[in-house]
Parts: structure tokens; C-alpha cells; sequence
């Protein structure tokens, strides 16, 4: 990676290069390294190095886009020059405020020495003792070993100038037989977090049968939904109606609901970039500060949304320091760090007072079926269990479903008191989005059929 001093300089460089009225410059820098397993075997082992500068130039009203890799000054000229091209053909946008002003960012601690340290030697031997773990339950293992940094830098003519770098670490398990599977997966900036040891153990416990494998007629039952479950129809949530360009495309829940209390006071749900609990990011890719968000607040829509500089300046406010990439869109912004308040029982509590119900791991090849009701549609997959007396009866065939996460949230009876950071990577941008987020026990879930795999 280039470090602070020298993505400055490159970034100075080019900003005096430009014709434009305001440039925008966003640097992001990795170095990624990956170690894949299957069928109990090592057998891919892989590296990454580089970095990217987009540049965003406005001329008026107008703007234009272009990106490079190559940090040749004549590349850079170059691209420079094509963003402000571009930006002159380009349809003038009447109430374009303009690029930001300088602020100031608070400081957080992303960097851990020690992950990057770590050599591909030394991940072998952890997913060898991995692999032997497994060898008492004739299960074999797949997954990946991830360990990287990232660093961002965004500079403009307004004064920008803003730094972070960050490392991260995550271990992906998953337990198979001829018949079932199972799934484990934890991330920290810190590798030596990592318990491969747990993660086995939950993977295996994932892939149980517990006797006989069942299916289960289609209909709406009592579910209690892992966090790895929930986090994914979070992630839909957000893009659905969370943002900003949400609502400006008419398909937003949050403005019919705003100030309502549409659900139990158990459900709050934010988005909060300096969280500690979660993989903490001070600033967004127009270089302003994250700023808590408040989607959920004790059962009521708030009617807060993200929002980059160009839609908070169409509402008379501050950005909440939200943006994404300049060739995003103008209007694009993401809820990076969602946060859920957790409840007050212990998962085997839960387990223990469900009369009749189903356990869910994770879900799969989920899709949008109505992004203003929030309905998704999905399988199970990697553990799936029927509950009876407060006891794991045994496993269920995978099914199919489809969901209204509102409908979801309405009906969440209980929350877990532990939450788990999940992190979502996110081949586009070197930056984490991740959820920290609690198991939720939803008295009427919908299942429609069975899968067929």
C-alpha cells in the first residue's frame, strides 16, 4: 500500500493537473491475501496489490468520472483530463451543490500489525488442525482464510484531505457430509482473535442430523433466526429503503412510516460508523464523517436516512457521511456499520421456552420480490432444525421462503443479549460493510415449499 504521505502527494499532484471547476480525488489501496480449502485440502493460495485513484471533476453543474491504476504522471494527466471530458458532455444537474467543504474527522484505532504479519505457513497449520478436527465426524472441510489491509484517501479542491487504513481477518468454515452441512464464520482487524477451534465446533454442530432427516409442510411457523440469517436480510433491508436514493426512486418503506411506532419497542436498529463493537470506518468516500443514523428507535420509524452531500443539500442538512464511489451515482449512498440493540435472553433460554418451532443458520440465493413492502425471497441452507419442548428435535430438509422483513420485525418476540459483528466483503470496494446484530425469535415466519437440493 502507499502509505498517507505518498497517496497525498500523488493526490496533490493531480488535483494541480486539473482544468475542472472542483475535482474530487478518492484513492483506495489494498494488499489481500487468501488461502482456499476444499474436500479437507489446501489448494489455492492467492495474493493481491494494488490501488486505485477516481477522479470526479465538475465543471458548473456538470460532472464526469474516470479512474486509473496506473500512477504514471502521464496516466494520471490522462485521466484527469478524461473526467473533466467526460464531465462536459454531461447534462448539467440544476441543483448540484457542489463538492464538500473540509471538516474534521475523528480518529479510530483499524490497524493491527499483527494481521499482516501472518504468512501463508502459518494459515496452513491452523486449517490443518482445522481439517483433523473434523476427521472423528467423517465431515470435510471447505472455506477460505482471509487476511488483508485496505487504506483510503479522499482529497478536493475544497481543502479535503483525509486518510484511514485498516487491516481485517476472517475464517469461513463449512461441514460436509454426503447429506448435510454446516457453517461457521467470525471476522476481527486482529487475526489472532480468530478461534478456528469454535468455529469447527459450530460448523460441526451446524451439520448434525439429530436423527432422522425431515421435511416440513409449507406454512408460517415460530423461527429463531441465526445472526449470520439476519444479517443478510439486513443487508437487503438497507438497499431497499434505508438510503437515500431509496426514497428519491419511490421505493422506500420509511417515508409511509415515519414517526410511527411500527413495531415492538424491542426493535431498534442504527447505523453507527465508530462503533466499537463493529469494523469502525471514520469517514465516507467524499471524505465526511460518519455520523450515527437512527433508522429504528424503540419501535419507531424515525424517518432518518443515509445521505451523501448532494441529498443532504436538497433537505438542508448535513451529509451523514454516507457516499459511495463517485461512479456510483450521484444520489448512492449505503448504510455501512448497522447496528441492532440486542435483547435480554441467552440463545439456549430462547431455545428452551420454544413449544414448537423451526432453527435457522444462514440463507442463500435470496432475491427482491417487493422492495416497498421489503419482501425477499430465499432457502435455507448450512442447518436447518425443527425445535419441539425446548429441544432440537432433529434437521429439516432446506426450504424455501419468502418474507416481508418488516412483517419480520413486527413479529420478533425476542432478542438474544449476545451480538455478533458479521462482515460482508464487498468486491468493489476495499472498505468493510458488516452488521452487528443479535439472533431474532420471530413468532410467524412463511415457508412456501421445499428446495430441491
Amino acid at each position: 500500500m502507499l502509505g498517507q504521505e505518498k497517496a497525498f502527494k500523488i493526490m496533490e499532484e493531480a488535483l494541480a493537473m486539473t482544468k475542472a471547476d472542483e475535482m474530487e480525488i478518492v484513492l483506495m489501496g489494498h494488499d489481500h491475501s487468501l488461502t482456499r480449502y476444499a474436500n479437507s485440502q489446501i489448494h489455492q493460495n492467492t495474493a493481491e496489490e494494488n490501488a486505485t485513484m477516481i477522479f470526479k471533476a465538475v465543471s458548473g453543474k456538470r460532472i464526469g468520472v474516470s479512474s486509473t491504476n496506473n500512477f504514471h504522471p502521464k496516466k494520471i494527466a490522462k485521466a484527469v483530463e478524461s473526467a473533466l471530458e467526460s464531465a462536459m458532455k454531461q447534462v448539467p444537474i440544476d441543483d448540484y451543490p457542489g463538492l464538500p467543504q473540509k471538516t474534521d474527522i475523528p480518529e479510530v484505532h483499524t490497524w493491527v500489525d499483527r494481521t499482516m504479519e501472518i504468512n501463508p505457513e502459518e494459515k496452513a497449520l491452523i486449517i490443518g488442525d482445522m481439517i483433523a478436527r473434523t476427521h472423528g465426524d467423517r465431515m470435510s472441510l471447505h472455506g477460505a482464510f482471509y487476511t488483508g489491509a485496505s487504506e483510503l484517501a479522499v482529497a478536493n479542491s475544497n481543502g479535503i484531505r483525509t486518510y484511514t487504513k485498516g487491516t481485517l481477518s476472517n475464517i469461513t468454515v463449512i461441514t460436509a457430509s454426503a447429506d448435510t452441512s454446516g457453517y461457521a464464520s467470525d471476522s476481527s482487524r486482529n487475526v489472532d482473535d480468530l478461534n478456528h477451534i469454535a468455529l469447527v465446533e459450530e460448523a460441526l454442530e451446524a451439520a448434525k442430523t439429530h436423527g432422522e432427516i425431515k421435511s416440513l409442510e409449507p406454512g408460517k411457523y415460530p423461527v429463531l433466526l441465526e445472526e449470520y440469517a439476519v444479517s443478510e436480510m439486513l443487508i437487503y433491508l438497507a438497499s431497499m429503503g434505508l438510503t437515500a436514493d431509496s426514497v428519491e426512486n419511490g421505493h422506500s418503506f420509511v417515508p409511509h412510516y415515519k414517526g410511527k411506532e411500527v413495531f415492538k419497542p424491542n426493535i431498534s436498529l442504527y447505523d453507527d460508523g465508530f462503533c466499537p463493537d463493529s469494523f469502525a470506518v471514520p469517514f465516507d468516500f467524499e471524505g465526511q464523517p460518519r455520523r450515527r443514523v437512527d433508522f429504528i428507535k424503540n419501535g419507531v420509524v424515525t424517518g432518518e436516512i443515509t445521505h451523501n452531500n448532494y441529498t443532504a443539500s436538497k433537505e438542508g442538512i448535513k451529509s451523514t457521511g454516507h457516499s459511495l464511489t463517485p461512479e456510483s451515482g450521484i444520489s448512492r449512498t449505503e448504510p455501512f456499520n448497522m447496528i441492532m440493540e440486542p435483547g435480554t435472553k441467552t440463545r439456549e433460554e430462547i431455545i428452551a421456552g420454544m413449544e414448537r418451532g423451526v432453527l435457522v443458520k444462514r440463507f442463500h440465493y435470496l432475491t427482491t420480490v417487493h422492495p416497498l413492502k421489503t419482501i425477499i425471497s430465499g432457502m435455507t441452507r448450512d442447518g436447518v432444525f425443527w425445535v419441539e419442548d425446548g429441544k432440537i428435535k432433529h434437521r429439516l430438509r432446506d426450504m424455501r421462503f419468502t418474507q416481508s422483513i418488516l412483517d419480520l420485525f413486527k413479529n420478533t418476540k425476542e432478542l438474544t443479549s449476545a451480538r455478533k459483528a458479521i462482515w460482508f466483503r464487498d468486491y468493489t470496494l476495499d472498505f468493510p460493510m458488516n452488521v452487528v446484530i443479535p439472533q431474532l425469535y420471530v413468532e410467524d415466519f412463511n415457508f412456501t415449499g421445499q428446495t430441491e437440493f
